[in-house]
């Protein structure tokens, strides 16, 4: 609720002029997930707190891989396994920022709308399969990660909420094809920090 002073002209509150658009994308290429597992999350708590190393255990390859992939909360869609919204979103502000748009402004232009898990259905991540690659870690350390890798062809439905008065529903489109192109989502998506590589690229259907 908003309220004045007497000495105040009335106040008037200016519509926004806010639409939805629903794009559909087709994965180009892999999808790999990582998602921060709460048991990762304790690990870091517990150095932080002093406590001892737990006892390391016997790796399964399959299990690591799947506690990586983002579970939906609840399914829906006939899906089991999503996407963070967000990561679409800095895609499409980074691929913004290729072009003659400002990254600031397009941060409070758009919203990729989820549920509340922050997830948006992925189809096709059902049949996820293992990619174990060698990474390094701290002091030049090798290790093996195992990460779960959805196939080309994997698909997502994102709505997005936009300002009208700020950027087109063309614009926004376009932008979502430039951010499949050449950012990508996921682990090893060509705009990566770090460890960049060719996967999570992604295209807007057409029918």
């Amino acid at each position: 609720m908003v309220t004045k002073t007497q000495s105040q002209e009335p106040l008037k509150l200016q519509k926004l002029n806010i639409e939805v658009v629903r794009v559909e994308v087709v994965g180009r290429s892999p999808l790999i997930q990582n998602r921060f597992t709460e048991e990762a999350q304790k690990g870091i708590s517990d150095k932080q707190e002093g406590k001892g190393r737990a006892e390391k255990k016997k790796k399964n390859p399959m299990k690591l891989a799947e506690s990586r992939l983002y579970l939906l909360d609840p399914p829906r869609d006939d899906c089991k396994y999503g996407h963070p919204g967000v990561g679409f979103k800095n895609a499409i502000i980074r691929a913004g920022a290729s072009t003659d748009w400002n990254m600031t402004d397009l941060k409070v232009a758009f919203f990729v709308i989820t549920a509340d898990d922050g997830l948006v259905p992925i189809v096709g991540a059902e049949d996820w399969q293992l990619d174990s690659r060698r990474v390094v870690i701290s002091k030049g350390t090798i290790d093996i990660r195992h990460r779960p890798r959805i196939s080309t062809g994997w698909r997502a439905v994102l709505d997005i909420e936009y300002n009208a008065s700020v950027i087109s529903a063309e614009e926004l489109v376009n932008l979502v094809e430039l951010a499949g192109f050449g950012v990508g989502v996921g682990e090893y998506r060509p705009f990566a920090p770090g460890s960049s590589g060719p996967y999570g690229r992604f295209n807007v259907a057409i029918e």
